[in-house]
């Protein structure tokens, strides 16, 4: 998908408050991308909002925060 795409997708999502789209979209991002740093940046938008939501990623998402040294 291109940004632009992904961009109005996620705005459209927030739109909406479908945050379990939301953490669907930006926890495959965070697993795409090769940059540690940005996919660290979308794990963690997906973790706060599955703890908010309490989606069962967030375990996932914690333990790939925590195995790239950005969670205790």
């Amino acid at each position: 998908m291109k940004k632009s795409k992904i961009n109005k997708k996620i705005t459209l999502c927030y739109k909406q408050r479908r945050y379990n789209h939301l953490i669907q979209i930006f926890a495959k991002k965070s697993r795409k991308i090769k940059d540690l740093d940005n996919a660290c940046f979308l794990a963690t938008q997906a973790y706060v909002l599955s703890l908010e939501s309490n989606n069962p990623l967030s375990k996932n998402l914690f333990n790939f925060l925590r195995k790239n040294n950005r969670e205790n």
